[in-house]
Protein backbone atom coordinates (compact mmCIF):
# COMPACT_ATOMS: atom_id res chain seq x y z
CA UNK A 1 0.00 0.00 0.00
CA UNK A 2 1.30 3.64 -0.71
CA UNK A 3 2.54 5.64 2.17
CA UNK A 4 -0.04 8.77 2.77
CA UNK A 5 0.98 12.16 3.76
CA UNK A 6 -0.40 13.60 7.24
CA UNK A 7 -3.81 14.29 6.14
CA UNK A 8 -4.05 17.40 8.91
CA UNK A 9 -1.80 18.81 7.11
CA UNK A 10 -2.22 21.85 4.72
CA UNK A 11 -2.47 20.45 1.07
CA UNK A 12 0.69 21.89 -0.54
CA UNK A 13 2.89 19.90 1.95
CA UNK A 14 0.89 16.83 1.05
CA UNK A 15 1.20 16.91 -2.16
CA UNK A 16 5.25 17.63 -1.79
CA UNK A 17 5.00 15.00 0.52
CA UNK A 18 3.51 12.63 -1.90
CA UNK A 19 6.23 12.91 -4.35
CA UNK A 20 8.66 11.95 -1.20
CA UNK A 21 6.59 9.13 0.15
CA UNK A 22 6.36 7.26 -3.42
CA UNK A 23 9.90 6.90 -3.75
CA UNK A 24 10.56 5.24 0.08
CA UNK A 25 9.70 1.78 1.09
CA UNK A 26 8.62 3.00 4.22
CA UNK A 27 7.84 5.94 6.02
CA UNK A 28 10.76 8.17 7.50
CA UNK A 29 11.21 8.26 11.27
CA UNK A 30 13.30 11.55 10.78
CA UNK A 31 14.80 14.47 8.46
CA UNK A 32 17.86 16.12 8.59
CA UNK A 33 18.89 19.49 7.20
CA UNK A 34 22.33 19.91 6.27
CA UNK A 35 23.25 23.34 6.11
CA UNK A 36 26.45 25.11 4.06
CA UNK A 37 29.07 23.20 3.60
CA UNK A 38 27.65 20.13 4.69
CA UNK A 39 26.34 18.21 2.26
CA UNK A 40 28.88 15.66 2.54
CA UNK A 41 27.23 14.30 5.70
CA UNK A 42 25.04 12.48 3.60
CA UNK A 43 27.96 9.96 2.58
CA UNK A 44 27.40 8.21 5.95
CA UNK A 45 24.29 6.66 4.97
CA UNK A 46 23.18 4.15 2.16
CA UNK A 47 20.75 6.40 -0.01
CA UNK A 48 17.30 5.28 -0.99
CA UNK A 49 16.02 7.75 -3.19
CA UNK A 50 16.81 11.42 -4.34
CA UNK A 51 14.51 13.93 -5.50
CA UNK A 52 15.85 17.23 -6.69
CA UNK A 53 13.98 20.16 -5.09
CA UNK A 54 12.04 21.77 -8.47
CA UNK A 55 10.26 18.22 -9.24
CA UNK A 56 8.37 18.38 -6.03
CA UNK A 57 5.41 20.25 -6.36
CA UNK A 58 4.98 23.76 -4.94
CA UNK A 59 8.59 23.43 -3.57
CA UNK A 60 11.16 26.02 -4.01
CA UNK A 61 14.46 25.65 -5.43
CA UNK A 62 17.82 26.13 -3.27
CA UNK A 63 19.40 29.37 -4.73
CA UNK A 64 22.75 29.50 -2.46
CA UNK A 65 26.23 28.04 -3.03
CA UNK A 66 26.63 24.98 -1.33
CA UNK A 67 23.40 23.99 -1.21
CA UNK A 68 22.64 21.20 -3.35
CA UNK A 69 18.62 21.11 -3.54
CA UNK A 70 17.91 17.69 -3.22
CA UNK A 71 16.33 15.53 -0.73
CA UNK A 72 17.51 11.88 0.13
CA UNK A 73 15.97 9.42 1.15
CA UNK A 74 18.60 7.08 3.29
CA UNK A 75 18.86 4.28 5.71
CA UNK A 76 19.22 4.74 9.52
CA UNK A 77 19.87 1.41 11.18
CA UNK A 78 17.44 0.05 9.00
CA UNK A 79 14.70 2.82 8.90
CA UNK A 80 14.11 5.19 6.73
CA UNK A 81 15.01 8.57 7.19
CA UNK A 82 14.97 12.21 5.38
CA UNK A 83 18.03 14.49 3.94
CA UNK A 84 17.38 18.16 2.62
CA UNK A 85 20.72 18.87 1.14
CA UNK A 86 20.60 22.46 1.53
CA UNK A 87 18.00 25.16 2.44
CA UNK A 88 15.54 28.10 1.63
CA UNK A 89 16.34 30.95 3.66
CA UNK A 90 14.02 34.33 4.05
CA UNK A 91 16.65 36.68 2.45
CA UNK A 92 15.92 34.63 -0.88
CA UNK A 93 12.35 35.95 -1.16
CA UNK A 94 11.82 38.20 1.78
CA UNK A 95 9.22 35.50 2.70
CA UNK A 96 9.23 32.86 5.38
CA UNK A 97 6.93 31.16 3.00
CA UNK A 98 9.12 28.84 1.13
CA UNK A 99 10.70 27.96 4.52
CA UNK A 100 7.23 27.15 5.83
CA UNK A 101 6.78 25.40 2.50
CA UNK A 102 9.63 22.84 3.08
CA UNK A 103 9.71 22.40 6.93
CA UNK A 104 5.17 21.38 6.76
CA UNK A 105 6.18 18.59 3.67
CA UNK A 106 8.75 16.92 5.69
CA UNK A 107 6.22 17.06 8.39
CA UNK A 108 3.26 15.77 6.42
CA UNK A 109 5.91 12.61 5.33
CA UNK A 110 5.45 12.11 9.16
CA UNK A 111 8.66 12.37 10.32
CA UNK A 112 8.91 12.24 14.37
CA UNK A 113 12.32 14.70 14.60
CA UNK A 114 13.90 17.52 12.27
CA UNK A 115 17.58 17.82 12.96
CA UNK A 116 18.85 20.77 12.44
CA UNK A 117 22.50 22.09 11.12
CA UNK A 118 23.59 25.22 10.23
CA UNK A 119 26.74 27.42 9.59
CA UNK A 120 26.83 30.28 12.14
CA UNK A 121 29.41 33.26 13.21
CA UNK A 122 30.62 33.04 17.11
CA UNK A 123 29.75 35.60 19.65
CA UNK A 124 30.85 34.15 22.58
CA UNK A 125 34.78 34.98 23.05
CA UNK A 126 34.85 31.13 24.15
CA UNK A 127 34.19 29.86 20.46
CA UNK A 128 36.53 29.04 17.80
CA UNK A 129 35.79 28.26 13.65
CA UNK A 130 35.77 24.56 13.49
CA UNK A 131 33.87 24.60 17.04
CA UNK A 132 30.35 23.06 17.32
CA UNK A 133 27.52 24.38 19.29
CA UNK A 134 24.51 22.36 20.87
CA UNK A 135 21.81 24.98 20.13
CA UNK A 136 19.73 24.71 23.53
CA UNK A 137 17.47 27.73 22.85
CA UNK A 138 17.19 30.66 20.33
CA UNK A 139 16.69 34.64 19.80
CA UNK A 140 13.96 34.92 16.86
CA UNK A 141 12.52 38.62 17.42
CA UNK A 142 10.96 40.30 14.37
CA UNK A 143 13.22 43.19 14.43
CA UNK A 144 15.88 40.82 13.58
CA UNK A 145 14.01 38.20 11.28
CA UNK A 146 11.80 39.57 9.64
CA UNK A 147 7.92 38.40 10.62
CA UNK A 148 7.51 35.48 12.82
CA UNK A 149 7.37 32.55 11.07
CA UNK A 150 3.83 31.61 12.17
CA UNK A 151 2.59 35.25 11.31
CA UNK A 152 -0.46 35.09 8.91
CA UNK A 153 -4.09 32.57 8.89
CA UNK A 154 -3.30 29.67 11.33
CA UNK A 155 -2.58 26.26 9.42
CA UNK A 156 -2.85 23.27 10.85
CA UNK A 157 -2.21 21.03 13.01
CA UNK A 158 -0.81 23.34 15.21
CA UNK A 159 -2.09 26.12 17.87
CA UNK A 160 -2.51 29.71 17.19
CA UNK A 161 -0.52 30.49 20.18
CA UNK A 162 2.45 28.13 19.82
CA UNK A 163 4.32 27.38 23.63
CA UNK A 164 8.08 27.64 22.71
CA UNK A 165 10.05 27.03 25.99
CA UNK A 166 10.64 23.34 25.11
CA UNK A 167 11.47 24.37 21.60
CA UNK A 168 14.58 22.00 21.43
CA UNK A 169 14.00 18.72 23.03
CA UNK A 170 15.28 18.00 25.95
CA UNK A 171 15.79 14.11 25.01
CA UNK A 172 17.66 14.82 22.09
CA UNK A 173 19.93 17.84 22.98
CA UNK A 174 20.95 15.22 26.10
CA UNK A 175 21.99 12.38 23.39
CA UNK A 176 23.37 15.38 21.11
CA UNK A 177 25.83 16.05 24.64
CA UNK A 178 26.49 12.58 25.04
CA UNK A 179 27.61 11.80 21.14
CA UNK A 180 29.22 15.15 21.50
CA UNK A 181 31.68 13.41 23.92
CA UNK A 182 33.10 10.82 21.07
CA UNK A 183 33.90 13.55 18.77
CA UNK A 184 37.42 15.39 18.77
CA UNK A 185 35.91 18.77 17.98
CA UNK A 186 35.35 20.91 20.54
CA UNK A 187 31.35 20.78 21.36
CA UNK A 188 29.26 23.91 23.16
CA UNK A 189 26.35 24.28 24.26
CA UNK A 190 24.64 27.90 23.34
CA UNK A 191 21.85 30.28 21.95
CA UNK A 192 21.59 30.59 18.30
CA UNK A 193 20.43 34.14 17.05
CA UNK A 194 18.50 34.32 13.48
CA UNK A 195 18.73 37.30 11.65
CA UNK A 196 17.40 38.20 8.53
CA UNK A 197 20.66 38.34 6.37
CA UNK A 198 22.33 38.63 3.71
CA UNK A 199 24.54 40.91 5.18
CA UNK A 200 27.26 39.38 7.70
CA UNK A 201 27.33 41.61 10.92
CA UNK A 202 29.10 44.66 11.77
CA UNK A 203 31.04 45.02 14.32
CA UNK A 204 28.45 47.07 16.38
CA UNK A 205 25.79 44.52 15.71
CA UNK A 206 27.73 41.66 16.74
CA UNK A 207 28.41 43.57 20.15
CA UNK A 208 24.69 44.32 20.24
CA UNK A 209 23.66 40.27 19.78
CA UNK A 210 26.07 39.41 22.41
CA UNK A 211 24.81 42.05 24.87
CA UNK A 212 21.31 40.59 24.14
CA UNK A 213 22.91 36.33 25.56
CA UNK A 214 23.68 34.85 21.93
CA UNK A 215 26.39 32.46 21.33
CA UNK A 216 26.10 32.46 17.66
CA UNK A 217 24.66 34.26 14.56
CA UNK A 218 23.29 32.53 11.43
CA UNK A 219 20.27 32.98 8.97
CA UNK A 220 18.54 29.89 9.28
CA UNK A 221 17.27 27.41 11.94
CA UNK A 222 15.18 28.89 14.60
CA UNK A 223 12.20 29.60 12.16
CA UNK A 224 12.61 26.12 10.86
CA UNK A 225 12.37 25.15 14.51
CA UNK A 226 9.33 26.99 15.38
CA UNK A 227 7.58 25.75 12.63
CA UNK A 228 8.69 21.66 13.07
CA UNK A 229 7.18 22.80 16.58
CA UNK A 230 3.53 23.80 15.21
CA UNK A 231 3.74 20.39 13.37
CA UNK A 232 4.04 18.25 16.28
CA UNK A 233 7.57 17.27 15.79
CA UNK A 234 10.52 16.70 17.87
CA UNK A 235 13.43 19.30 17.35
CA UNK A 236 17.55 19.27 17.37
CA UNK A 237 19.89 21.59 16.38
CA UNK A 238 23.43 21.99 16.17
CA UNK A 239 25.76 24.71 14.91
CA UNK A 240 29.32 24.52 13.16
CA UNK A 241 30.95 27.65 14.19
CA UNK A 242 32.25 29.00 11.03
CA UNK A 243 34.17 32.47 11.96
CA UNK A 244 33.88 35.28 14.38
CA UNK A 245 30.79 37.63 13.57
CA UNK A 246 31.63 41.21 13.47
CA UNK A 247 34.93 40.29 12.02
CA UNK A 248 36.54 40.36 8.47
CA UNK A 249 36.91 37.75 6.29
CA UNK A 250 40.39 37.16 4.78
CA UNK A 251 38.50 35.80 1.55
CA UNK A 252 35.18 35.89 -0.32
CA UNK A 253 32.85 35.92 2.91
CA UNK A 254 30.21 32.88 1.94
CA UNK A 255 32.88 30.42 0.01
CA UNK A 256 35.31 30.68 3.51
CA UNK A 257 31.84 29.70 5.45
CA UNK A 258 31.63 26.39 3.71
CA UNK A 259 35.23 25.66 3.39
CA UNK A 260 35.06 25.81 7.34
CA UNK A 261 31.93 23.53 7.14
CA UNK A 262 33.01 21.46 5.06
CA UNK A 263 35.94 20.79 7.54
CA UNK A 264 33.92 20.24 10.57
CA UNK A 265 31.22 17.64 8.85
CA UNK A 266 32.87 14.57 10.37
CA UNK A 267 32.39 15.66 13.54
CA UNK A 268 28.76 16.93 12.39
CA UNK A 269 28.34 13.50 10.71
CA UNK A 270 29.22 11.42 13.93
CA UNK A 271 26.49 13.54 16.22
CA UNK A 272 23.83 13.40 13.71
CA UNK A 273 24.73 9.24 13.32
CA UNK A 274 24.80 8.77 17.19
CA UNK A 275 21.44 10.39 17.81
CA UNK A 276 19.22 9.42 14.56
CA UNK A 277 20.12 5.77 15.74
CA UNK A 278 19.14 6.22 19.11
CA UNK A 279 15.69 7.99 18.22
CA UNK A 280 14.61 5.14 15.37
CA UNK A 281 16.00 2.51 18.45
CA UNK A 282 13.70 4.21 20.75
CA UNK A 283 10.73 4.79 18.80
CA UNK A 284 11.10 1.19 17.79
CA UNK A 285 7.88 -0.56 17.39
CA UNK A 286 5.55 2.44 17.79
CA UNK A 287 5.56 3.93 14.49
CA UNK A 288 2.68 3.37 11.69
CA UNK A 289 4.09 2.90 8.27
CA UNK A 290 0.75 4.42 6.86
Amino acid sequence: MALRPRLDMPASAQAAAAGILQQLPSRPRLAIVLGSGLGVVSRRWPVLSSTPFRDLPGMPAATVEGHAGRVLGIDVAGQCALILQGRVHFYESASFEPVAAWVRALCACGIEALLLTNAAGSLNPAYRPGDLMIVRDHICLPALTGPNPLAGPNLDPGPRFLTTADCYDPQLYVWAGEAAAAVETTVHSGIYCQVAGPTYETGAEARALRALGADAVGMSTAAEALLARHCGVRVLALSTITNASGEAFAEDEHLAVVAAANRAANSVGLILESVARRLVEDSAGGFSDQ
